[in-house]
């Protein structure tokens, strides 16, 4: 980690101003209620500096990853809104060969997060979509897409190799536990998963709740306004609901470089310094922090101590197994299936990161 001239981490290779004047402004204030006033007009920051590293690195690290998330919620409301799933039937071919690049690839078109791919291919696979190809899909869009492959390019600072790295992760994650759970799901007979029992609201629709009314009258006007409140109320839904996770993944960051490693340092040290133990706490990790992979990379770059492998574990497993998506896939998939789904990607990435750890990096 890089350092500037008046002792704080810096984030991107100079420290950002926005983040600077938040961060002294947030410990202004701390100030100012611990009973000296004073302290918050003369922007005073004497306090514990743990605190004040604590502080820094959660709103360094959550100001860095929100315009992704945000993006990556408008993105997955434009495609709900105005893309068909008629249209990408047509698409889907019926060899299972190219049904399987097809999965790989269509998050590059067709670009989501873990937190709610789940959703979309139980649509898909409703509307006939091969179970090879749906959880191909599921597994590898997350990753697979331009916006994530951007967000970890500057979350470690211009490293394609890291991009790379998280790249190759995510395509065999995604050949291995889709084949995998394509085969047990065909086997059990199902293939099709249990149908949604919550539709949407029809206040994120953007509609009327009836339809003779004279605020309503200009058919064409009302059609075109629905379809924009639904695209503004569906990118709020799902940046919010996506930000609990990343601000949850910001603070335990913040806690870890603040107070653990110094607290700690013994004991990390000795993860740190094992690739096994690192890749089993850093997968951990992942998996209970359930951070959205538009941001993950963000968080995953503040665990520099671990090194690049553990952190691509982190990526790894958290855009293909995580809590939320655990419950997800027992709640869509039934029994068999999900637990091929956490199991086989746990494997794959721990397999992975052993060799990778051992033979090339």
């Amino acid at each position: 980690m890089e350092f500037c001239c008046n002792g704080y981490p810096t984030i991107a290779g100079e420290q950002p101003k926005v983040i600077f004047s938040i961060h002294r402004y947030l410990v202004a204030w701390l100030n100012a209620h611990r009973g000296n006033p004073q302290e918050f007009q003369t922007v005073n920051t004497a306090i514990d500096p743990n605190l004040e590293t604590f502080i820094f690195m959660t709103t360094a690290i959550f100001m860095e990853a929100a315009p992704f998330v945000l993006l990556g919620s408008l993105i997955a409301a434009l495609f709900e809104t105005f893309m068909s799933q008629d249209r990408l039937l047509r698409m889907v071919s019926r060899r299972k060969s190219l049904q399987t690049l097809w999965g790989l690839g269509a998050g590059l078109v067709l670009p989501t997060c873990e937190c709610g791919v789940v959703p979309i291919v139980r649509r898909f696979m409703a509307r006939g979509i091969p179970p090879q190809m749906a959880f191909t899909y599921m597994l590898a869009a997350p990753v697979i897409n331009p916006l994530v492959l951007l967000s970890t390019y500057v979350a470690f600072r211009g490293d394609g190799w890291m991009v790379l790295g998280r790249g190759f992760f995510a395509l065999v994650v995604a050949l291995a536990g889709g084949t995998a759970a394509a085969l047990v799901t065909q086997y059990m007979g199902k293939s099709r998963p249990a149908p949604a029992t919550t539709p949407l609201p029809m206040a994120a629709t953007g509609l009327h709740h009836h339809q003779n009314c004279q605020c309503c009258s200009m058919e064409g006007n009302r059609k075109e306004r629905s379809r924009f409140v639904r695209v503004c109320v569906l990118t709020a839904q799902e940046f919010l609901e996506m930000s609990k996770y990343l601000i949850i993944g910001c603070v335990v960051a913040g806690l870890f470089k603040a107070y653990l490693w110094g607290a700690w340092g013994g004991f990390l040290s000795m993860l740190a310094g094992s690739l096994q133990l690192s890749v089993i706490a850093m997968m951990f990790m992942a998996i209970l922090l359930c951070i959205c992979s538009e941001a993950d990379a963000f968080v995953a770059a503040s665990f520099w101590a671990f090194g690049k492998v553990p952190q691509l574990a982190f990526m790894a497993i958290g855009s293909a197994v995580d809590l939320k998506l655990i419950f997800a896939f027992f709640a869509v998939f039934g029994t068999q299936t999900a637990l091929v789904l956490t199991v086989v990607p746990t494997i794959v990435v721990y397999i992975l990161s052993i060799l990778l750890g051992t033979f090339v990096w």
